[in-house]
């Protein structure tokens, strides 16, 4: 029971950590080569193994989060689009839970509509 407890509160907080990353980025206190490297071990090494789902929770985070920033900068287009890419793989993976299929979905839906949410965001 403590156990789940624990692990309940660390969800949260990893997220946050993502959040605060990418608004660390967005104020320019972060480097792009250091979110490169960041997005690099969230989606992982290997292109046939399927992330882990706490990973692929914090990439959606974190590119809702600076995701526009990234397609700006035209210095790692190539290395942000086979990043895209790989998301794209995963929502017709079927280790991956549905929900977060369709949270990396929304993430490619958002980046095709030019960063511009479908929904105003609330909060």
């Amino acid at each position: 029971m403590e156990r789940r407890e624990k692990e309940r509160l660390v969800k949260p907080r990893a997220l946050g950590n993502i959040r605060l990353t990418g608004e660390l980025f967005k104020q320019r206190m972060i480097t792009e080569i250091i979110m490169r490297r960041i997005v690099q071990v969230l989606l992982g090494h290997d292109d046939k193994v399927c992330p882990a789902e706490e990973n692929v929770e914090a990439i959606c985070q974190l590119f809702n989060t600076i995701g526009k920033q990234l397609d700006e900068s035209s210095r790692f287009r190539v290395i942000h689009d086979k990043n895209f890419d790989r998301l794209k793989e995963l929502t017709s993976n079927p280790q991956l839970p549905p929900r977060l299929r369709f949270m990396v979905q929304d993430v490619l839906d958002l980046r095709s509509n030019h960063w511009v949410p479908r929904r105003e965001e609330v909060g």
